[in-house]
């Protein structure tokens, strides 16, 4: 996901160059058990489904918006 912010920054002209890119310091608590963790395979269906269910979204409010 990180990198395609990156690429849409680079894109849209936010983001002049790859080069170094700094994060600050937060530290975030990683949950990495074997119950939370997903195969490669389910990543792949999690995000498919995440883009249908935006492409229906937008779908049902470009229709929305075309009503008198």
């Amino acid at each position: 996901m990180f990198t395609k912010v990156l690429v849409m920054a680079r894109e849209t002209g936010h983001l002049k160059k790859m080069g170094n890119i700094s994060v600050y310091g937060t530290r975030i608590h990683a949950n990495a058990s074997k119950h939370s963790a997903v195969s490669y395979k389910r990543a792949v269906q999690i995000i498919e489904e995440a883009e249908r269910e935006v492409k229906e979204l937008i779908g049902k409010a470009e229709k929305a918006g075309r009503r008198p």
